[in-house]
């Protein structure tokens, strides 16, 4: 405040007094928003200034990089007019960066040293090698064709592409050395070849469940299919082929996208729980769903249908294997060595239509079931020695016989056979006995002859007696035989036919083998009140017996035990005199 009453120099600024402030406050606030609008308007303009200064620099260097991009834009289309962008190559060559020239080059050196790599089954690797086939190319002008094809003004976008070209060369090779080249190739040899195997369903031991195993593609190759691919190859000059992609294989008949493969999975994961034995005496045959499946299918309902076919021939598979009917077999002789005995009348015989039925049934049941097979004819045991252990066993060559029982010798004895030289030998072969009769009556076309004990066996020929002979075993069988019966003595004849039951199994053989050890014949003594053989004429033979043969139904029983050494027919016992018929 000046207090003179004079007024003081502000500056040039307009003073006023404190009166004239409270007088006149808005004429202060406008000086003060004056002062302001000069101190923006000064900056506004110095920032005016300094950004014309900067846009000036910008353009200068906006100017000076599209320069130099121009210039190497130009630059690259001058140099990509006569070269190839980088991640070019022609067949396999690379030809980056190279003149049509260079690339030329490059590619004479490929023909030269050309190899076609086979890939095949199982990750294996064969060659074809240019030089053993004599080829040779004509590429000249190829390159600088393909360097045309380039559109050199876009080489700034090629840096980030690859480029693939297919060399159009004129190839020659000798044909016939390409097909020998193919054929000897390991891949073409048979013995390596394994089959493909089909897509199926498995089973997962650990998972306990059912799945589709892929199966395998094989490696059997198709020739014809092999040398055509390869030769394209060649004459495409491809650096490789994949044998598998081509088609060179057989292929899989079934593959794991099979429809009818995963229909089949489902139903089998339907009825998982069929699990059938079908029992062989000690022996059984197991069917679970893994197998039955391909027999079984659905109806509208979701039963079970079984195609009866295919059961049918799984049944006729089981007869031919368990069936010993019509079959020749082994037998360890009382004699101690083995002879073979042909094929008879006796024997397993399944009835396949009936035990088809069966299974069929059991399988539309579902669940673990037991069958029982259905047979048309049984036999005493399972197994290659059906007999069991209850059998007579005659050999012919040493016209001598046992009849064991349970294991046991019941009796032996010598007998007459037919006779050889008028050709009515008795016929070996398994037979079983078909009834009994005592006493009964043999009668031929002239003639009727009684005898105590009657055992057929097979086409009129059986075991009896023959009180009219009064000697057995030895050569009588030789000249004066029987008609095909076995000639027996009455007391070892009346014995047998005590023990024995109709069924029993009856092995007929001849051999050549002679015994090891010689034994003398044992004579076993006829039971007390028959009557000893009486010499008489034998009846002409052609037994026909009057009584209807039964069917004979035999017990399965254990397994033979070893029977005891038997005797052997005295070497100076005289032949008996000739049988004639009434």
């Amino acid at each position: 405040m000046n207090l003179s009453g004079e007024d003081e120099d502000l500056g040039g600024l307009h003073q006023i007094s404190l009166d004239d402030w409270e007088e006149s406050p808005s004429e202060l606030e406008a000086q003060r928003a004056h002062r302001a609008r000069r101190a923006h308007a000064a900056a506004e303009h110095a920032y005016a200034s300094a950004a014309a200064g900067h846009k000036r620099t910008g353009v200068r260097i906006a100017l000076i990089v599209t320069a130099a991009v121009l210039l190497v834009y130009i630059a690259g289309l001058i140099f990509f007019h006569f070269h190839f962008f980088p991640n070019t190559r022609i067949d396999s060559v690379n030809c980056s960066w190279k003149t049509a020239k260079g690339a030329d080059r490059e590619l004479i050196e490929k023909i030269d040293a050309y190899t076609l790599t086979l890939e095949e089954h199982g990750e294996k690797i064969e060659y074809i090698y240019g030089r053993d086939i004599d080829l040779q190319a004509e590429i000249g002008g190829t390159a600088a064709t393909i360097l045309k094809q380039q559109k050199s003004g876009l080489w700034f976008a090629a840096m980030f592409q690859h480029s693939d070209y297919h060399l159009q060369a004129e190839v020659q090779y000798d044909a016939e050395k390409l097909a020998a080249a193919v054929q000897a190739l390991k891949v073409s040899d048979p013995a390596g070849m394994t089959a493909p195997v089909d897509a199926h369903i498995a089973y997962d031991e650990q998972k306990k469940t059912y799945y589709i195993d892929a199966g395998d593609p094989g490696s059997v190759i198709l020739p014809e299919v092999l040398l055509q691919k390869i030769t394209e190859a060649v004459e495409n000059l491809k650096p490789s082929i994949d044998l598998q992609k081509e088609d060179c294989y057989q292929k899989q008949s079934v593959l794991a996208d099979d429809e009818t493969l995963k229909k089949n999975l489902a139903l089998i994961n339907a009825h998982a729980d069929i699990y059938l034995e079908i029992l062989f005496g000690e022996n059984k045959e197991v069917l679970s769903i893994s197998e039955i499946y391909p027999w079984i299918s659905s109806d509208a309902e979701g039963n079970i249908v079984v195609d009866a076919g295919q059961v049918t021939a799984y049944a006729a598979g089981l007869a031919e294997k368990y069936n010993t009917y019509d079959k020749d077999r082994t037998l360890h002789t009382s004699w101690d060595f083995d002879v073979t005995v042909e094929k008879g009348d006796y024997g397993w015989k399944m009835d396949v239509d009936a035990t088809a039925a069966k299974i069929a049934d059991a399988i539309r049941a579902g669940g673990s079931q037991t069958v029982e097979p259905e047979w048309a004819q049984t036999a005493n045991a399972f197994g290659a020695t059906d007999w069991g252990n209850t059998y007579v066993e005659v050999n012919l060559t040493k016209q001598h016989l046992y009849y064991y029982k349970e294991g046991q010798l019941v009796q032996e004895c010598d007998f007459v056979s037919g006779t050889v030289s008028k050709a009515r030998s008795t016929p070996t072969g398994i037979y079983s006995i078909k009834y009994r009769k005592s006493p009964a009556v043999l009668r031929g076309i002239n003639w009727e002859t009684k005898v105590n004990y009657w055992m057929p066996f097979f086409d009129g020929c059986g075991m009896h007696d023959a009180t009219w002979r009064g000697k057995f075993g030895g050569t009588i069988y030789y000249y004066n035989g029987s008609h095909g019966c076995l000639n027996m003595p009455i007391g070892p004849t009346k014995i047998i036919y005590d023990n024995i039951v109709a069924g029993t199994p009856i092995l007929i053989y001849k051999t050549e083998t002679e015994p090891v050890k010689v034994v003398p014949v044992h004579e076993t003594p006829w039971p007390e009140g028959y009557p000893t053989a009486v010499p008489t004429e034998a009846p002409d033979e052609t037994p026909v017996p009057v009584e209807v043969v039964e069917t004979p139904v035999p017990v399965q029983e254990p397994a033979p035990t070893q029977p005891p050494a038997p005797p052997e027919t005295p070497a100076t016992e005289a032949p008996a005199p000739p049988e004639t018929a009434e």
